[in-house]
């Protein structure tokens, strides 16, 4: 018995890879489900839901793309 796609089968990459990246700490996926069923959350709101410094938040919130930030006031 054969496992997988046949060899002659176009290889194409699993659908994980066109998930964005998940944050790697506690902490962070502290943050993500405390953001999961809202719209917008207030930073300070957060903040203490999730217990953590408004340093650690804003690194975790920070980034580049206005799209995937964490936090917005």
């Amino acid at each position: 018995m054969t496992y997988g796609p046949p060899a002659d089968a176009e290889r194409t990459p699993p659908p994980r890879h066109a998930l964005a990246p998940l944050p790697a700490s506690a902490v962070g996926l502290s943050v993500v489900a405390a953001l999961a069923p809202v719209q917008k959350a207030e930073f300070g709101r957060v903040r203490d839901l999730v217990e953590i410094t408004d340093s650690t938040l804003t690194a975790i919130a920070g980034t580049d793309d206005p799209g995937r930030s964490a936090a917005r006031d």
